[in-house]
């Protein structure tokens, strides 16, 4: 962690020369040199890089004033945080010293030791002489049971042992594990914490003896069910999906924001004009290009898609567990569509439920929704190249998997986009297309992977406090089934 100025100054030209190192690499190893051995050499170097960058980043973060709030989950991070306040006020270690009477060196000693050798009074003044608040709750030593406890009370609400051990908490050291299994740890606060952080919640209200479920947890909470959902399939992932996509508005606000678009003909030829085709890559970069940012989520839940705004600025959520581009790129849309809706108000939510209420799928925005999203991706021919399959399938469905693959070729748009509208089509006249149109997709790339790729190079998570920032980090890495 810099610390001060002149740390700053050393880690900034280390960076420097490290990329220096990095731009003059010679992808040819030297003359006696295992290309394994040089191939990890240019990986430890990017790996220092990216340290260095990130302790950078931080210092200017908290430099620039990002942070309001800085959040400690354990008394022994008090002292990094009484660092990081120093730095995000503005003063130097000088500075300190002088408020408290004492020299610079002996501030330097404290930092660099982490305030070992402080006493609480000490630790005290300084708090003071800094002018901030501290505020935590004091968790007494867990019963026995209370970690079975709360795993059992996140379960009730939503939160299963798998989602706790991926998205809540990292991966521990054994050394830790073997803690967390004795209960001599802080699972049972660190769990609570950010459970609670993602709920509205005070983490208290997760220990009470009353389990925090159903209605309770509804009124508990900030979250804004949307109209027209169905309150009993809205699980904790949706608080969870939301909570991230606040962390998204935080870590991109330096990102200009546009106008949405709502003319899918105007839509796609913006696409197209600087992407060269509809893709999911280059559908999930325009959306970005209007400052709004799209968040992959790679999770069993309650829902596949929604659209939140937030003082003004949309966020989208896309969570498809499936592998075909298709699906994504017509979901990416579909809340695209919904993000230019009533661009007069400040707050806003859709929450596309994967068991959505007949009354919202009928509804006149779900329908232009599809619609808007089948034009962009059809080239404004949906209804006529609909038809034409029919037509040359002469009303035979079974039919239909070899006319529209022509059909699709001969108009210039993806085979995959226009049997997913086939498929929808064929949904409101009662019969179920969807296994044929499955068959016509391509299911060998990744599309979660794009879009996070292409959310990591937006986000700064600098400006996020350490604990949402792992949050929002884990969220976006890729977990084994």
């Amino acid at each position: 962690m810099i610390k001060n100025e002149r740390q700053y100054r050393i880690t900034k030209a280390e960076a420097e020369k490290f990329q220096g190192s990095l731009d003059g690499w010679n992808p040819m190893p030297p003359e006696g040199i295992d290309p394994i051995i040089h191939a990890a050499q240019k990986s430890a170097l990017e790996s220092q890089l990216g340290d260095l960058r990130r302790a950078v980043d931080e210092y200017e973060a908290l430099r620039a004033g990002r942070h309001s709030v800085l959040e400690v989950e354990s008394f022994e991070g008090l002292a990094d945080a009484l660092v990081r306040a120093r730095i995000a006020i503005g003063l130097s270690q000088k500075e300190l010293a002088d408020r408290l009477g004492v020299k610079e060196q002996q501030i330097q000693k404290y930092e660099a030791t982490g305030y070992s050798g402080a006493s609480l009074a000490r630790m005290t003044e300084v708090v003071h002489a800094l002018g901030v608040n501290v505020r935590k709750e004091v968790f007494l030593p867990p019963k026995p049971d209370a970690r079975d406890a709360l795993i059992r009370g996140l379960a009730d609400i939503g939160f299963d042992r798998k989602f706790i051990e991926r998205r809540l908490l990292p991966n521990e050291d054994p050394v830790e594990k073997g803690k967390r299994a004795s209960g001599d740890d802080g699972f049972v606060f660190r769990a609570a914490t950010r459970a609670g952080r993602i709920l509205g919640v005070a983490p208290a209200a997760l220990l009470d003896p009353e389990p925090l479920a159903g209605n309770r947890l509804l009124a508990a909470t900030k979250f804004k069910v949307p109209a027209g959902a169905n309150e009993q399939r809205l699980t904790a992932y949706t608080f969870y999906a939301h909570y991230l996509a606040l962390l998204m508005l935080e870590a991109t606000a330096h990102l200009p924001t546009k106008p949405i678009p709502t003319g899918a003909k105007a839509v796609r030829a913006a696409i197209v004009g600087r992407y060269g085709n509809t893709d999911f890559d280059s559908v999930v970069r325009y959306i970005w290009d209007h400052g709004v940012p799209v968040l992959p989520l790679d999770d069993p839940g309650a829902f596949h898609g929604a659209c939140w705004r937030a003082n003004g600025r949309n966020v989208i959520a896309l969570k498809r567990r499936t592998r075909f581009p298709a699906r994504w790129v017509q979901l990416g849309l579909h809340e695209f569509c919904h993000a230019g809706e009533e661009p007069d108000r400040p707050d806003f939510s859709v929450v596309e439920d994967s068991e959505t209420p007949d009354a919202r799928r009928e509804s006149k925005e779900e329908k232009r929704a599809n619609r808007f999203a089948a034009e962009v991706i059809l080239d404004g021919r949906a209804f006529e190249l609909a038809q034409k399959c029919m037509d040359e399938a002469n009303g035979r469905i079974d039919w239909l998997k070899r006319v529209v693959p022509d059909v699709a070729e001969d108009a210039g748009v993806p085979v995959d986009g226009l049997a997913e509208y086939i498929a929808y089509r064929l949904t409101e006249q009662g019969e179920n297309w969807w296994g044929t149109a499955t068959n016509l997709q391509d299911g060998s790339s990744n599309p979660w992977r794009v879009a996070r790729d292409i959310a990591l190079e937006k986000v700064d998570l600098t400006k996020l406090n350490p604990t949402d920032r792992e949050l929002l980090s884990l969220a976006l890495m890729e977990m084994e089934d």
